[in-house]
Order: C-alpha cells, then sequence, then structure tokens
C-alpha cells in the first residue's frame, strides 16, 4: 500500500493525469480509445471517457468506419524514444479484485492490409499476444488483484500496436478466489456462459452489476438437441460465491431426452492449466436430478439433489489441451445447467524490487528528460514483461545493471542512486552530469563498473573505490583527483598580467618598437610550435574523448578480479613495461591508454589500467 502512495504521488509530481472516472456506474473506468470526447453509451447506459488525458505519449487516433461496433483506435507507433515498443496507460482504480478488459481491433484502418501482431501486460506479467490474423475485433478479460495504480501495456512485436476500449471493473469480496495475489494467480477468461438463453444475445450491464459479458450458449451447441426452461421471479443465491447475476441464473438448458448434454469448446493454448466455474439450479420447484459432470472424459464429480430454486456453484480445475469437452451424463433424470465461466490460470510474475522501481522513478522524475527516460513508464514495471531501456535485472526483478548513457541528462546526481540494493554497472557517460562523483561503491559492494566519462564531475574519489575489482571509466571530465594525480590548482595556470609601458622619445620608441617585434615574432613561434603539439595531443584526446562508451576502462586492483575484462587486461599486464604510458591502435582506428605503476610482476591494489574490451593491435609510439 505504501508503495502505491508512493508511485501515486511520483505519477502526479511528473504531471501524469491520475483520475478516478466517475460515472453513474460505482467504481467502474470506461476509457474509449482515440475519441475525441466523452459520450454515454445508449445501449447500457455506461459513460466512457475520452483517453486524451490517459494515452501515452507518441501515438496516433483513427476514427473507425460507421459499419464498425467500434468507434475510434488509438494506435501507438515506432519511436526511437521508445525502444522497448511498450506503451502502457497507468489508471487510478479502486484497490482489490478487478475485471479488466480491452477491446482491440485493426479493421484495416491504414489500409495497408497487414494486421499487427503486440503483447498484452499488466503490471509486470504478459497475459496474451493479439494476433489479428485469426481475430479482429479481439476482446481480453483478465480478472486480479488490482494495485492501486495499475498498468497496462502494449507491447510491440510485429506491427503497430492499437486499442480500442479499456475498461476496469471492481468485483464483489470473496468472488473469484483462485484469483489472488497472495497464490501469485490471475484468471484469463477464456468463455462465459449464459446457458439456456432464448436468443443469441450477449448479457452485461445493467443485469449483471460487475459488467460481466455472458455469451448465449446457442454459440456453442446446436440447440435443436435441447431445450430450454426459464423463470421470471428472484432464485436464492446464498451458495453462489462468485455473484453470478439473476438473469443468468433464472434460465437452464436441459435434455429433455434424459441423454447426456455436452459442450465442445477448443482451447488457443495448449498444455494450459484451467478453472470452470458451472452453475446448477433446479427452476421446476422439485428435487433436482442426478447426473456426473466429466470434462475431456474424467468424471469429476457427480451433482444430485439441487434444492429447488436455489443456485448451486461448482469449481473444478483440470490441465486440458485445445479442447474442453463438457459432458453431463444423466443417472436420474434429465441433465442441466444454467451457466459455465473457463479461465486460464496465469501465474503473476514477481515484480521488480520496490525500492529499485521508486529509485528509478525518481531519477526519471528528477531529470525529465527525452530520449532514453521517455521509454520509462512511470508506475509500469522496470524489469517484467519487459525491461525499460537501459535497465537489467536479475531473475527476482533486482536492477543490476544501469546505462543512461547519451541520455541528455543535466543536473547534480546527489542522492540519485544511492537506493538501489545491488546494483554491479552504471554507466553515466555523455552527459551533462557535475559534482562529486557519488560514493555508490560504500553502498554497493557488487559495484563492478562505474562509468561517469565525459560529464562534469571534478573532485577526489571517494576512498572505498580504491578496491579491488572495481572498474572506474573517469575520461572526459574536467578534473578527477586521484591520490597520486591531485587536481591543480586554479592559481597553476592561472595567466599573469603582460603590460607595455611606451614613452615618446626616439630611442626609447625604438628600442621599444624592436623590443615588441621581436617579442612578438618569438611569441608567435612558441605558439606556432605549442599550437602543433596542442593539436597533435588534441586529436589523440578527441579520439579517446570520441569514442564509444566502453573504449576507456580504468581498472584499480588485479586484473584477474576484474571479471568481463579479464582477457584483455591480462594481455595488458604481460606487455606492459614499468612505469610507462602507452597508446595502443585499435584496427577501427581508435585509441587506449594504460599506465602501469610498480614492476609488472607485483601488480598489487595499486595497480593502473586503462583497457577496451575487443582486439587491438600496440602503435610504436608511447602516449606524450
Amino acid at each position: 500500500m505504501r508503495f502505491a502512495k508512493t508511485t501515486q504521488m511520483l505519477l502526479l509530481l511528473q504531471g501524469l493525469v491520475l483520475l478516478e472516472v466517475v460515472n453513474a456506474q460505482t467504481g467502474f473506468t470506461s476509457l474509449v480509445c482515440g475519441a475525441p470526447s466523452d459520450y454515454i453509451s445508449q445501449s447500457d447506459g455506461i459513460s466512457w471517457t475520452s483517453d486524451t488525458a490517459f494515452a501515452p505519449p507518441i501515438s496516433k487516433t483513427f476514427s473507425l468506419p460507421s459499419n464498425s461496433s467500434l468507434r475510434t483506435l488509438r494506435s501507438f507507433p515506432p519511436d526511437a524514444s521508445r525502444p522497448s515498443g511498450r506503451s502502457c496507460y497507468s489508471i487510478l482504480v479502486p484497490f482489490g479484485l478487478s475485471l479488466v478488459r480491452a477491446t482491440f481491433t485493426y479493421g484495416n484502418y491504414d489500409t495497408l492490409n497487414k494486421p499487427p501482431v503486440f503483447g498484452v501486460s499488466i503490471g509486470a506479467t504478459m497475459f496474451s499476444t493479439i494476433n489479428f490474423n485469426t481475430q479482429d475485433p479481439w476482446v481480453e478479460e483478465m480478472i486480479l488483484n488490482a494495485a492501486e495504480v495499475q498498468t497496462f501495456c502494449l507491447i510491440s512485436m510485429d506491427g503497430i500496436p492499437v486499442i480500442s476500449l479499456l475498461e476496469f471493473r471492481p468485483l464483489p469480496p470473496g468472488a473469484y478466489n483462485h484469483a489472488s495475489s497472495s497464490l501469485g494467480v490471475a484468471l484469463k477468461k477464456i468463455y462465459r456462459i449464459d446457458c439456456g438463453s432464448e436468443a443469441m444475445k450477449n448479457t452485461r450491464y445493467p443485469d449483471d452489476n460487475y459488467d460481466r459479458i455472458w455469451n448465449s450458449d446457442q454459440y456453442y451447441l446446436d440447440a435443436s438437441t435441447s431445450s430450454t426452461h426459464s423463470i421470471t421471479h428472484d432464485l436464492n443465491t446464498s451458495a453462489v460465491a462468485d455473484a453470478a447475476p439473476m438473469t443468468v441464473l433464472q434460465s437452464n438448458r436441459f435434455n429433455f431426452r434424459n441423454q447426456s448434454l455436452s459442450y465442445s469448446l477448443p482451447l488457443a493454448k495448449p498444455n494450459g492449466k484451467y478453472l470452470m466455474n458451472t452453475y446448477f439450479s433446479e427452476l421446476h420447484g422439485a428435487v433436482g436430478p442426478t447426473f456426473k459432470l466429466s470434462v475431456n472424459e474424467a468424471v469429476l464429480m457427480t451433482v444430485g439433489g439441487l434444492p429447488p430454486l436455489s443456485v448451486s456453484e461448482f469449481t473444478v480445475t483440470q490441465a486440458a489441451s485445445w479442447w474442453w469437452n463438457i459432458s453431463l451424463l444423466p443417472v436420474s433424470g434429465a441433465p442441466l445447467i444454467n451457466a459455465l465461466e473457463i479461465y486460464e490460470t496465469v501465474q503473476l510474475q514477481h515484480i521488480s524490487n520496490k525500492k529499485d522501481a521508486r529509485a528509478l522513478n525518481l531519477i526519471k522524475l528528477s531529470f525529465n528528460a527525452q530520449n532514453i527516460l521517455l521509454d520509462w513508464s512511470l508506475g509500469s514495471d522496470p524489469c517484467f514483461p519487459v525491461p525499460w531501456r537501459g535497465i537489467s535485472c536479475d531473475t527476482t526483478g533486482i536492477v543490476t545493471s544501469l546505462d543512461l548513457s547519451r541520455s541528455q541528462l543535466s543536473g547534480d546526481v546527489a542522492g540519485l542512486f544511492q537506493d538501489f540494493t545491488r546494483l554491479e554497472y552504471l554507466n553515466v557517460s555523455g552527459n551533462n552530469l557535475f559534482g562529486r562523483i557519488p560514493d555508490l561503491k560504500g553502498r554497493f559492494q557488487s559495484l563492478k563498473v562505474l562509468n561517469i566519462a565525459n560529464n562534469q564531475f571534478s573532485g577526489p574519489i571517494p576512498e572505498k573505490f580504491d578496491q579491488p575489482g572495481l572498474v572506474l571509466i573517469t575520461l572526459g571530465n574536467p578534473c578527477i583527483q586521484y591520490a597520486t594525480n591531485p587536481c591543480p590548482s586554479v592559481t597553476d595556470h592561472k595567466p599573469q598580467p603582460v603590460g607595455i609601458s611606451a614613452r615618446r622619445s626616439g630611442h626609447h620608441s625604438r628600442s621599444l618598437v624592436v623590443g615588441v617585434v621581436s617579442g612578438t615574432l618569438a611569441a608567435l613561434l612558441v605558439i606556432a610550435a605549442a599550437g602543433i603539439i596542442c593539436c597533435h595531443r588534441y586529436k589523440l584526446q578527441r579520439e579517446l574523448m570520441d569514442a564509444s562508451e566502453e573504449d576507456i576502462v580504468s581498472v584499480k586492483g588485479a586484473p584477474s578480479e576484474s571479471g568481463a575484462f579479464k582477457g584483455v587486461l591480462s594481455r595488458v599486464q604481460e606487455t606492459a613495461s614499468c612505469l610507462r604510458v602507452h597508446v595502443w591502435r585499435f584496427t577501427q582506428g581508435s585509441f587506449i591508454r594504460f599506465t602501469v605503476k610498480g614492476p609488472t610482476h607485483e601488480l598489487g591494489a595499486k595497480a593502473h589500467f586503462s583497457a577496451r574490451r575487443g582486439g587491438w593491435t600496440r602503435t610504436s609510439a608511447p602516449w606524450r
């Protein structure tokens, strides 16, 4: 709860709109995607809100033809700032058990006849893959315990993701107890069937207070082989935990020949784990029949002695592949059924470490940069199902690597990287960051690489960085102070004032002119020579500074402890000479520079290296 409140505050600080959509349906959130304004549905009275205030950045809206059942859609074209392809809605919803439903359509809106394929995730869990080649429109519905700030993401796979409707519906306490965050399980709806419906129509709000959509069973069987019965007065539903609507329960289907009653329902996923809720009621006012319930030829239970005018609910779980064949086998009397629901059980992905997620959100809010941070969707999970750009995580959701290089970041980093739990790699090179180097090694014993190259950092390197196994990259900063290489003071390089006092007397004037001319020529020669030397050095230095983020690697400690750089550093050790600074030219034309202090056979904690991954060849001249 505390983390959800923090995330809520972060979203508000960023300026994102977090709204509880207020309408006639208490707790309902109904977003129409791509619509310019709100409207009320004439068929069911549901108030629909334009998603303009909720939509992720970089999207386009389209109106659909008048003959379409949907009005509009929103698409999310590819963008360089969103390389993960993840576009997320962050919605403030009532905390607790919720139904989440999304409706997608392609309808060749772009006239390209190329239906896209994309993923759908809620929080950290990937729930489904939308493929319009098999179905259009496409409806996905999940039941899960929602967080206060619920993130719903579309993840590009092949083509441009689109969405038309997004709905959140609160469910009653105690319902669907198999969808439990404590159990780490959510339910993905496969079928919800009104058995005995006399018309081929769907039932939803206002007949179902929770706006579940119940499809007529006439879509799924040959109605001519069975019969239906319905009543108009209310039934006793005290034993119905999942609150099926009265309208659905007031009708049932039975086999008047006292033979088996069957539904054969295809499944999209092989070897899945499924859950089925079945609802039975004897509507004739007498004790009901007895029959067996089987799924895929396996008898799961015997149903009998149904109380008259009361509803009984039974839940079964079963693994299945491709088909869910339901049979009601008579024992005495005609088998009957009022309704059924089939869900795939989905294991929820372990979410990212909350402390790490909070730290990343604070970084985004602090810089509010374009480029890399635009891909970070506040409120969504930074690690799963697709990590944010520049982030790597372990399987438990702990951030181990953070690459913010060349991200147009500008400012002081003090306090921004202190809260990560087990960070191993941090790269902030190529930005405009300033201040002192943050003492991260004191907090992160596992820190292996810190790249702060090409920024505006200055000052001493924290003492705790002087440990074996740490790769520290500092090239291109104004002055980084090592213990053996303190920054020169400002006065060391401050130019001294120069003045010329000229008298009008002839002799002194001629002497002064000669002196000035001679001095000027000498100064010009010195400047020219210095310029040539400086240009040479500057050229080499720029080649180093313009290199990629992996070009310069300064290592403190024995090369064998430097992890990924072990192979390169061991070769440096073999060829380095005592107290020499060498330049090595790569086949790509770039340079590296390394210094060894002390005999090469006595390398220890005070040895300093610079190296780069990859092959290299030595030049004839050392760095000068």
